[in-house]
């Protein structure tokens, strides 16, 4: 979508720069350079791809569609592990949880406790349809609600989502790791790292490992996959926003910087002159695009890795 966008974009230029040649009379549009006043070298998201956003909150996939990490939801019967569940305490969280999910510029339609959300692209085109309906729970486990999705939405790996009692939830497996602890790992550019704990997991809701580049620098569009997605940079910082002045002592110890500064995520833009890099703000959960075909932004890249029960 974005390459065809940046064509459709490159073609509209030019069918404009040829229509201005046969009139002389009319003046072509001026569009501010780099250098020039009015230039913009960063700006504020506010149009996101709806459909990735709640895709990246269940399962994030890669740039084939593939199965990369669970985000939110156990499948609990080995057959079809596309129906996943998630244990709350009542509807309220349910729906609460689901809202969450969705991205910053989406829109909810509510009928009672039905809530549903006609998603869109970063264009505005649609990309179907995600509902939430209170269900009455009359399976082998009661349910609270579940998510389904219209036929035309290409969300993959995910089928259902299903709120269910946190008290019946049939798994009693601890948390894998522990608010605070460090665990080692590969990470995208600097080998075996420390990481950090942020969240737990609880209940189908995965917990976070989060790790914060040392080294500052400015990567090309096409070599972010290894960095956290929009959703999951968003879910941590959710709690970092919480929790920073705890966090900041334990990322310290575990060798890494929490800054008020912002960090290489996951997507780009392109827009009139060159491409802009996606960035998140730890302590606001502000998201930004940056240029870099014509400037040279240094920042720290952030990675999120969620995690279950222990086995």
């Amino acid at each position: 979508m974005k390459h065809l966008f940046a064509f459709s974009l490159c073609l509209c230029l030019l069918v404009g720069a040829s229509a201005c040649s046969d009139d002389d009379e009319t003046t072509p549009p001026s569009y501010p350079k780099p250098g020039e006043e009015g230039y913009v070298e960063s700006m504020t998201i506010t149009d996101f791809d709806q459909l990735k956003f709640l895709q990246d909150n269940l399962v994030e996939i890669d740039s084939l569609g593939q199965f990369v990490q669970r985000a939110n939801g156990v499948p609990l019967d080995p057959a079809d592990t596309t129906v996943v569940s998630i244990g709350v305490e009542n509807l309220a969280e349910a729906k609460q949880l689901f809202k969450s999910w969705q991205a910053p510029n989406a829109s909810f339609l509510e009928n009672g406790d039905i809530v549903s959300v006609s998603l869109k692209s970063e264009e505005g085109l649609p990309q179907g349809q995600a509902v939430f309906t209170p269900v009455s729970g009359n399976g082998a486990i009661p349910a609270f609600a579940e998510v389904t999705f219209s036929e035309n939405t290409d969300i993959r790996h995910v089928s259902k989502v299903e709120f269910i009692p946190a008290s019946a939830w049939p798994n009693n497996g601890e948390s894998a790791y522990f608010f605070g602890d460090k665990v080692s790992l590969a990470t995208a550019y600097e080998g075996m790292q420390p990481w950090l704990c942020i969240r737990e997991y609880k209940t189908g809701r995965s917990g976070l490992l989060v790790y914060l580049s040392h080294k500052k620098g400015l990567w090309k569009a096409n070599t972010l996959e290894d960095f956290a997605s929009v959703s999951l940079a968003k879910e941590a910082a959710k709690v970092t926003k919480e929790n920073w002045d705890n966090l900041h002592p334990l990322f310290s110890e575990a060798g890494m910087t929490l800054e008020e500064d912002y960090y290489w995520i996951d997507d780009y833009k392109y827009y009139l002159f060159g491409v802009g890099v996606y960035s998140i703000h730890l302590k606001t959960g502000h998201i930004d695009w940056w240029e870099i075909v014509w400037k040279s932004p240094s920042k720290r890249y952030l990675q999120v890795q969620t995690f279950g029960e222990l086995n």
